[in-house]
């Protein structure tokens, strides 16, 4: 993951700067210690949305699985799972504002610091409209991506 540029720091930026997503990601990036990075985070995609409620709940626990998994072959990484980490608290967001739009805004925050996608094959991967954005930004963003076959633990 490339340090991010300590000049930005040292001038002033216009409003439309400021509010930029690359301007803040590239001055928030974390997991630093003595100006080293620590643990890089992965960014673990997954499709969730179904109108099966019982399939929703099983792609939740396969996310939190394969998550597990990252955390445990991977010690030094750091996994976000936009869908373990939502699914439960999905349950107290208003109907009125519990959108798509909604939640990738929550995500970016987490994607635009991650230095993986990993997007997980469950069935449905190609077809959901999430994972497929979060593809597209991480192609925009030069973030490497690499897929992981499923399979239950």
């Amino acid at each position: 993951m490339k340090k991010p540029d300590s000049t930005k720091l040292t001038r002033a930026y216009s409003p439309s700067e400021i509010v930029s997503t690359n301007f803040i990601c590239g001055l928030l990036k974390c997991g630093r210690k003595n100006d080293q990075l620590t643990k890089s985070i992965v960014y673990l995609a997954s499709p969730y949305t179904h109108r099966d409620v019982n399939l929703r709940v099983r792609r939740a626990v396969a996310a939190c699985q394969a998550a597990a998994e990252i955390m445990i072959k991977r010690p030094n990484v750091s996994v976000f799972s936009p869908i373990a980490h939502t699914h439960p608290i999905g349950a107290w967001v208003p109907e009125t504002q519990n959108t798509h739009a909604f939640w990738m805004e929550q995500d970016e925050a987490f994607l635009c610091r991650a230095a993986e996608l990993i997007v997980l094959k469950l069935d449905g991967w190609e077809a959901s409209k999430g994972v497929q954005q979060e593809i597209a930004y991480a192609k925009e963003h030069d973030i490497p991506i690499s897929y992981m076959e499923w399979r239950k633990l």
